[in-house]
């Protein structure tokens, strides 16, 4: 089978830092046949750059002349479900950036559309494709952390990255920038804990120079039938974090989602032997991590999420096998978001 043809629509920073890299670094198994964006000069700026052929300001006629294999949809949430059917209707399979849609009902009418016309969806839920958070997955099926019994997650994004920029598309969703990176959240948790039967969150203003953001402090918790994620989400300092912790009855695990590091723990006693044996041996591990990362990146054998996610989408397509982040997974995500979102707007 020859390279599957992908078009890109949106050329935001999503798609300039991610997905047209992913794409080039699998070059043998996906063609660039072009990029749609309304800004033509940015659009041409990043053909250029990345050697795709053809430029568009109508996707219309990007469908038509291209007939891309794959849509990937860079555009911001609002314009998703449009986007999303018109590609559908023009008989391609559509990556989408998440979030998947704004409401459940859209995400209806895509997956209706997509199961009537015989075409694959995959939702961009790029944080499941972290080798750490694979290896954390196929820890916990296998029972080695005994039953799960919860998780935390904590995300914290630089205040310069979205926070202070008043033009900014997620200011504009429902709960702010909770929008744009909530669903990392519920995702990451929908790994472990699904379904989620219950879902709250407290958003706290930090920033008063910032009044067109609605907060910067999220707290949230989503409830399962047998445990529960509680989650911090921090939008006010100049750091990035990421880590999720995840505990069982016979163990734990924590990831750093930046620098790859997955932690196995066991402490089943607080006497300072069992204590310090079980401090070497998580010292250890994150030594052993961090030189696999260091020599990973210098080898070169370091691969972005988004380009694991995208190399097993074009290999479900070409196989026929199921995607690797299903529609229904995308849909779950926005009701889970829609029930926090409502919760924020209805306290601001």
């Amino acid at each position: 089978m020859g390279r599957l043809r992908v078009g890109l629509v949106g050329t935001g920073l999503i798609a300039t830092t991610k997905h047209l890299p992913a794409m080039r670094n699998l070059g043998s198994q996906v063609e660039i046949v072009g990029i749609c964006d309304l800004n033509l000069e940015q659009a041409k700026k990043l053909a250029s750059e990345f050697g795709v052929p053809n430029v568009y300001t109508d996707l219309s006629e990007l469908l038509d002349k291209q007939h891309p294999g794959i849509v990937d949809i860079c555009t911001p949430p609002k314009s998703h479900a449009a986007i999303a059917l018109q590609c559908l209707e023009a008989g391609a399979n559509i990556l989408i950036e998440k979030p998947m849609c704004q409401t459940i009902e859209e995400c209806d009418e895509v997956i209706a559309l997509a199961g009537k016309v015989g075409r694959q969806i995959c939702i961009a839920h790029s944080d499941l494709f972290y080798p750490s958070f694979t290896k954390a997955r196929q820890i916990i099926n296998n029972g080695e952390i005994g039953t799960f019994r919860g998780m935390h997650i904590h995300l914290s994004t630089p205040t310069d990255y979205i926070t202070s920029k008043p033009d900014h598309w997620a200011h504009k969703l429902p709960g702010g920038v909770f929008g744009e990176t909530g669903p990392h959240v519920v995702y990451m948790t929908l790994a472990f804990i699904n379904p989620i039967l219950d879902a709250h969150v407290i958003g706290r203003k930090l920033l008063d120079e910032c009044p067109w953001s609605p907060y910067e402090d999220y707290r949230v918790s989503l409830v399962g039938e047998k445990a529960t994620c509680t989650a911090t989400m921090v939008y006010a300092t100049k750091q990035w974090a990421g880590t999720v912790d995840l505990w069982g009855t016979d163990g734990s695990l924590r990831i750093d989602l930046q620098s790859q590091c997955l932690v196995h723990s066991r402490r089943e006693g607080l006497r300072a032997i069992p204590v310090g044996i079980s401090t070497i041996g998580e010292m250890a591990q994150v030594a052993t991590s961090a030189a696999s990362t260091a020599l990973s990146y210098l080898c070169g054998r370091r691969t972005q999420t988004h380009q694991e996610l995208l190399k097993a989408f074009c290999t479900s397509i070409e196989q026929g096998t199921a995607s690797p982040v299903p529609a229904d997974e995308g849909r779950e995500t926005i009701r889970v978001m829609s029930l926090l979102s409502e919760q924020l707007d209805g306290a601001a």
